[in-house]
């Protein structure tokens, strides 16, 4: 008799930026199987971006305050293509087609976050936002470091050194005395909340986890299903079902847009 195992739920990593219109879904599964999905945070609809049969490392990627541009670092493992095997690329936010390229040819740093400053952009993007720039020597935007966006963003870290050890704790206020607290270790993500009492309430199905405060709610995801709350004195409420990331298969889509690009998946 032939045993079937379970298909894992897809992993799904948001990048959303405070205060921003739009954010974008980072969808992984079977394996390196990727795709990006625009969210539009006022209406709670979602539009397909792109697919990719290569490895993104959500934790090195980001997005630009306005929700335009998106920055991430890839494992394509073509080693002796134009992106040198892995690379760094910028690109219209919800697609993966590069506008600037930056290969690198191995897995160390890479990625940037995205700052309202200016730097070496490409043209039309010197009044939208980011220091785009090579960091001591590597092809980097900005540095990549995840703990950096989190701080960047509103997050504070939670304990001390000795009490995160094996991962790094942070944590932000969510009003009426709730913390939403967050242990990254390596690519994943712990979460709990914190009632006003001190109570520790560990959510260990929750793989990503952010306030979007401009609606009031916790936005998470689950399972390969996309969640939100409402937010009261007594914490989250109800869940509500925004996006089910389960069903969705790969399909080979072009970015609807005709820059000068150097990459497409």
């Amino acid at each position: 008799m032939v045993v079937m195992m379970p298909v894992p739920p897809p992993r799904m990593h948001v990048l959303m930026r405070p205060g921003a219109p739009r954010a974008v879904v980072l969808r992984q599964g079977p394996s390196r199987v990727f795709c990006t999905i625009g969210w539009d945070l006022a209406s709670d609809r979602f539009t397909v971006g792109q697919w990719c049969k290569h490895k993104l490392y959500v934790h090195r990627c980001d997005l630009s305050a306005d929700g335009q541009w998106m920055v991430y670092f890839a494992l394509d493992g073509k080693w002796r293509s134009e992106t040198r095997g892995a690379f760094t690329a910028l690109s219209r936010a919800p697609y993966l087609k590069a506008v600037r390229l930056w290969p690198q040819g191995n897995t160390w740093g890479g990625g940037g976050v995205l700052y309202a400053s200016q730097a070496e952009l490409p043209p039309g993007l010197e009044e939208q936002w980011t220091a785009l720039r090579q960091v001591e020597g590597h092809n980097r935007l900005g540095g990549g470091s995840y703990a950096e966006r989190l701080r960047r963003d509103g997050w504070t870290r939670a304990g001390n050194e000795k009490a995160s050890a094996g991962g790094k704790a942070y944590q932000r206020e969510l009003g009426a005395g709730w913390v939403l607290r967050k242990k990254v270790v390596a690519e994943t993500e712990h979460h709990q909340l914190r009632a006003p009492d001190g109570a520790l309430r560990a959510l260990p199905t929750w793989g990503w986890a952010e306030l979007d405060r401009p609606r009031s709610r916790v936005v998470w995801a689950e399972a390969g299903v996309l969640h939100a709350a409402a937010l009261g004195p007594d914490g989250p409420g109800t869940p509500v079902q925004l996006l089910d990331a389960r069903g969705m298969t790969f399909e080979p889509l072009r970015a609807p847009y005709d820059d000068d690009t150097v990459f497409e998946p």
